[in-house]
């Protein structure tokens, strides 16, 4: 094969850069970037996933787990199967410090809390606190972050604020998925599953050559469906059904051995059902949330079907070149569109709604909302790494331009828009002293502007045009001390920024007044040790941390106006430690775990709505949707058989969450989610050669009725409370292929 000269090298470098840079509009550049410092990750490692040694870009020019000085979680694709990570859920059962569930809007948007910092709102003004990378770029909404991991190489989790190198809306955390490289050998693997609740799994991947070691292609894709597990008296059928489906391809391209292209395209559909209330009218003092008068709540009767449907779509193109062997310039473009559109209920489940119903819940004047939402990304940016020193420096641009209308009945009750941009410049540094010792140093700056506008048709007719512009600086320092090949040390402090934006009503008056609310703001300080003990297969990674909190925003409910708002809560403080142990025992068995021990309460006096619709006194409350333990333990079992029998891997854990308030207000008989102990467990077989396997997966394998999440209405007549359940058991048979 001829490969290109390296000035023709550069010349399609710079087309490519600049026409990315055209396609994004007036922009810079885009967020992450995976490819321009990973390396594959083997199963072995994938396996390992404590063990330190996976190739992770957290910090953008890349190193192992071990030696990274930010409390991160990678998982391989081996780890992601054997311990039934499916989609970006169940990475909550693998990481320390992290809660999250679907919210309440429907099956594929997200409700994450990290260290104390989440949002459960998905609506047109709505900032998320933990960014979610695919291929490098960011997914803005978490209405469609609920993507399934069915060609992911590997999953890395940052906990901390990452607002120097990712930017806004990371003052939690991120998460970075990255998707399978396409191969110049011919690879491909399927595989099908049946369950309980008439569940359904098929996936996909092929990959291989187009031109040897110049053009290579990958395609993958998946479809799983699963009936609702709530049962709905009105149609006498259950309700809640899960429809899912995705699929994507990638080219990657390498004209020459210092020049890369790697472009990716996908889509999702969803067409399941939204998550299904249940009723939770227990007198006060009462603490069971199943304690309903009357009804019993063990087969979660309802008498409603909502319905969602979301579609997302998008692409990545990220190029890079090595300039000389220690610098690279890279390139990364983003796409994504995402419509929704969804069916709710504007009735509370109040007592005095279901008397008056003859003790039924009757959706009697539904709300239908279409939210539609699309955004750009580019990056521009510069690698340089040597003995001594490591840096990335860039230029980043975003900009989202969503729109959402609703109706009640057959009348449309509003119109409303809301347009961000966002550039960026940042660096950061890692310069080696001696002596293991390192210092770290990063800046970034971001200026971004909002432009809201709202039209509401009806009794409360009106328009509202809002604009705000906000600067923010996101440092970072650090000192890093690899005392030896055993231990790593780390302390850091680093600033992260969520933005703000307008509520379409004033949060006192409930007037149709376009009121801003102000950026969040986090000082997080972390102290981390990386030990390994190679002579007993052991490893341990801990982290201290302290995050402190300026104009923290919470969502509330306006008091007997039931329209949510977010408000600046002033300040708060986040405290806790994690652990995350992986013991090799033998060489059959591993054990791994992962513990979080966190205590966080708001420092600043501030007021807030409890469920009578009455503003009360909020300060030293607990911090909403933070556990103060939060435990993971399992296993992995591989006993050796007989030459030709394959290989068996017999795998489980259990999880424990302790109680949860669900509130502001911290209401103690209403909405909070009890001690949760979940167990699930797993058993697979694999032929010698790898080409055949079968298993057997059960999940929530005591079949706990639990709560996932919690609303509360604030009304002085008709307090309501809703709950939302989690997934019973279920057990899944797969049978899978690959070559």
């Amino acid at each position: 094969m001829t490969h290109l000269s390296k000035p023709t090298a550069r010349a399609i470098l710079l087309a490519a850069l600049l026409g990315s840079a055209a396609m994004a509009g007036p922009a810079w550049a885009q967020e992450a970037s995976d490819g321009q410092a990973t390396e594959a990750t083997t199963a072995d490692e994938s396996r390992n996933a404590g063990s330190g040694e996976i190739v992770v870009t957290a910090e953008r020019y890349g190193g192992t787990v071990r030696t990274t000085p930010i409390s991160v979680t990678a998982l391989g694709e081996g780890a992601l199967e054997e311990r039934q990570v499916r989609d970006v859920r169940d990475i909550a059962n693998q990481v320390p410090g992290i809660t999250l569930s679907q919210a309440t809007a429907g099956s594929s948007q997200m409700k994450i809390v990290v260290r104390g910092a989440g949002t459960e709102t998905g609506g047109i003004r709505a900032n998320g606190t933990v960014g979610v990378y695919i291929d490098n770029v960011i997914q803005p909404r978490p209405n469609g972050a609920f993507f399934d991991f069915f060609d992911v190489e590997r999953v890395e989790f940052l906990r901390g604020p990452q607002g120097t190198l990712y930017g806004r809306n990371t003052s939690g955390g991120a998460i970075k998925l990255v998707t399978k490289r396409p191969s110049y050998d011919w690879t491909g693997a399927g595989q099908l599953g049946i369950g309980n609740y008439e569940a359904f799994e098929a996936k996909g991947y092929l990959s291989g050559p187009i031109i040897d070691d110049v053009l290579s292609f990958a395609v993958s894709g998946i479809y799983r469906k699963r009936d609702g597990f709530v049962y709905g008296i009105e149609h006498g059928e259950r309700i809640g059904d899960l429809d899912r489906s995705a699929q994507r391809i990638k080219l990657l391209f390498e004209p020459t051995p210092d020049l890369t292209f790697e472009l990716s395209g996908y889509a999702m559909q969803d067409r399941s059902d939204s998550n299904i209330p249940i009723p939770l009218i227990a007198p006060l003092g009462v603490t069971d949330p199943y304690a309903v008068p009357d009804r019993d709540l063990s087969v979660n009767e309802v008498y409603a079907n909502l319905y969602q449907r979301i579609y997302q779509r998008g692409f990545s193109l990220n190029a890079t070149y090595a300039i000389t062997d220690n610098l690279e310039i890279g390139s990364i473009t983003g796409y994504g569109r995402l419509n929704q559109e969804s069916l709710g209920n504007d009735s509370f489940l109040s007592p005095a709604r279901i008397a008056a119903n003859g003790g039924r819940l009757v959706v009697a004047n539904p709300n239908r909302v279409q939210f539609d939402s699309e955004w750009w990304t580019q990056e521009v940016n510069l690698i340089y790494t040597s003995d001594r020193l490591k840096a990335v420096a860039g230029v980043y641009y975003f900009t989202e331009k969503g729109t959402q209308q609703g109706a009640a009945g057959t009348a449309q009750t509003d119109d409303a828009s809301n347009k961000v941009e966002a550039p960026a410049i940042f660096a950061q540094a890692t310069y080696t002293i001696g002596g293991g010792v390192s210092v770290l140093g990063g800046l970034r700056y971001t200026r971004e502007t909002t432009d809201y506008y709202a039209l509401t048709i009806g009794s409360a007719a009106g328009s509202q045009v809002g604009h705000s512009t906000f600067s923010s600086l996101t440092p970072k320092l650090g000192l890093n001390w690899e005392v030896n090949e055993n231990l790593f040390t780390y302390i850091s402090w680093t600033k992260g920024t969520r933005s703000g934006g307008f509520n379409s009503r004033d949060p006192i008056t409930a007037q149709l007044v376009p009121t801003p609310f102000g950026a969040e703001f986090v000082d997080s300080y972390e102290l981390g040790a990386k030990m390994n003990f190679p002579s007993i297969g052991f490893r341990l990674n801990a982290t201290g941390y302290v995050a402190d909190y300026s104009d923290l925003q919470l969502s509330t409910i306006i008091p007997g106006a039931a329209f949510i708002v977010t408000l600046n809560a002033g300040a708060a403080r986040v405290w806790g430690l994690e652990l995350e142990p992986n013991w090799k025992v033998t060489d059959d068995l591993e054990l791994y775990g992962n513990m979080a021990f966190n205590d966080g309460k708001y420092t600043k006096s501030f007021s807030c709505a409890n469920q009578f619709g009455v503003w009360v006194d909020c300060t030293a409350n607990e911090i909403k949707g933070l556990p103060k333990a939060k435990i993971g333990l399992g296993f992995r079992y591989s006993p050796t058989l007989a030459d030709g029998w394959g290989s068996l891997t017999i795998g489980g854990n259990w999880d424990h969450t302790s109680k949860v308030y669900n509130t502001i207000s911290n209401q103690t008989d209403l909405v909070q989610t009890a001690p949760l102990d979940l167990f699930n467990g797993s058993i697979g077989w694999r032929s010698d050669d790898r080409t055949w396997s079968f298993s057997i997966e059960g999940r929530n394998l005591a079949n706990k009725r639990y709560l996932v999440a919690g609303l509360l209405s604030a009304n002085a007549t008709r307090p309501a409370v809703t709950g939302y359940p989690g997934e019973p058991r279920q057990v899944l048979f797969r049978v899978g292929f690959s070559f």
